[in-house]
């Protein structure tokens, strides 16, 4: 909004539509409810801020040692920055945009039985961002999927954010104790059916011990009663709409990620894509 604000009082006014190009293309199995039901926040940012932080952090289970790269767009008046594992007693300095890279020859590793998280600062000039990451490998050896060089077996459900009495609305409490109930009852991997979840339940998850597949809300599952006639999936005009809702998504996911994210699903069904 820097770009429409002026000196003096500004006036802020949202609008809520009832259809629109979202209508089409984010028509998934879930509960359709009014309005807004999650934060909308402004924030004045300092010329010396931090635009944009990417954390890769991986885990060698043969001898121990994690390695995190934190990548740091900001703008000039933000330098040096200063990236820090306090608890490691790692840091580096950037001068400009770049990755810094710690390593550290032991760490203990992120799993969803010992959901291990460590505080990652990063310092700039005038704003510190702090986010908690995790140390793990994920990867597909031989058809199987292992964390940490062990084989991960998924006792997992599909989870909806809606509350009997909240509606869509972001309750924390209610939500961490949605998650500890199913850790009560051996689940350890959820899918935000059928849509991102709130930021904050992916933190959640991280310190709890549960892995995510964060799926998209991308499918067009309306026009099946239709015989797929006019599926924006195979409609090149559509293409714009369609690619904003992968890019939102995206960018909200991007910062740590998150340890508990497993698999991303940009369509959590075959609807999305079957020709017309």
């Amino acid at each position: 909004m820097t770009g429409l604000l002026r000196p003096g009082e500004n006036t802020v006014a949202v609008r809520v539509s009832q259809w629109s190009p979202g209508t089409y293309v984010e028509d998934q199995d879930q509960w359709w409810l009014p309005g807004i039901f999650r934060d909308i926040t402004l924030l004045r940012r300092p010329a010396g801020r931090i635009d944009d932080v990417f954390a890769h952090a991986d885990y060698d289970p043969a001898t121990g040692a994690g390695t995190l790269e934190v990548d740091v767009a900001a703008p000039p008046t933000a330098f040096p920055v200063r990236v820090e594992l306090p608890e490691l007693g790692l840091d580096a300095e950037l001068t400009d945009p770049g990755t810094a890279r710690l390593v550290a020859p032991a760490v203990e590793a992120w799993s969803a039985e010992a959901p291990r998280l460590y505080d990652l600062v990063i310092t700039a000039r005038e704003e510190t961002v702090r986010l908690r990451t995790g140390f793990r490998r994920l990867e597909v050896i031989d058809g199987q999927v292992r964390v940490n060089g062990t084989r991960l077996i998924i006792a997992g459900v599909n989870r909806h954010e809606v509350n009997a009495h909240r509606g869509r609305v972001f309750d924390e409490d209610w939500a961490r104790a949605d998650l500890a109930a199913m850790k009560a009852h051996n689940v350890n991997a959820i899918r935000t059916s059928h849509y991102p979840p709130h930021p904050r339940l992916l933190d959640l998850a991280d310190e709890v011990g549960l892995w995510v597949m964060d799926e998209c809300d991308l499918e067009t599952h309306g026009f099946e009663a239709h015989g797929w006639c006019g599926n924006p999936a195979d409609d090149p005009a559509w293409r714009d709409a369609w690619w904003t809702v992968p890019a939102a998504w995206s960018s909200a996911t991007r910062t740590t990620p998150p340890s508990c994210c497993g698999p991303w699903a940009t369509s959590p069904a075959p609807a999305a894509t079957w020709p017309p």
